[in-house]
């Protein structure tokens, strides 16, 4: 009566090892961090880690909470965090017309009249200065912002 019960255990573990991982077959380390602008919180912003020169895999993003804070999340959908190595940081902060951010959980209706308030140079992945290496363990990524940055021509 054992053995059956031994049997089921043991498909049901190789059936969850097999079934979890990453299709793609690279490591992810979790990272979490905090995006500031000149050292204050950077709410209801979306950040995203591209990767560059030779990182694998399709990078991460997360929005922001209240307190600036961001929990990566593969971009495909992987479980685990992101590849660790060299990446890009592009920031993206939308904005209604009046100013106010929008809401934790926009709609197609937030999104119209709504404005980008980073400057080119930071939302886009191509031309951002901004950068982190995700180390082998993953942990912190907290991303500053600087004025000199705000300063420059969208």
């Amino acid at each position: 009566m054992k053995q059956p019960f031994v049997i089921c255990i043991l498909a049901a573990c190789l059936s969850v090892s097999i079934g979890c991982g990453p299709s793609d077959g690279l490591s992810r380390v979790p990272v979490k961090g905090k995006l500031t602008l000149e050292g204050k919180p950077l709410e209801r912003a979306l950040i995203r880690f591209v990767p560059t020169g030779g990182t694998k895999g399709y990078g991460g993003s997360a929005v922001t909470e209240t307190d600036g804070s961001f929990v990566l999340q593969d971009d495909r959908g992987h479980s685990g965090g992101v590849v660790p190595g060299e990446y890009i940081v592009s920031v993206s902060k939308l904005t209604r017309p009046d100013g106010s951010s929008l809401p934790a959980k926009p709609t197609e209706e937030d999104f119209q009249g709504a404005k980008e308030t980073m400057p080119g140079n930071i939302t886009s992945a191509d031309n951002s200065p901004l950068r982190h290496t995700v180390s082998e363990k993953g942990g912190e990524a907290n991303v500053d912002i600087p004025a000199s940055m705000m300063k420059r021509n969208r």
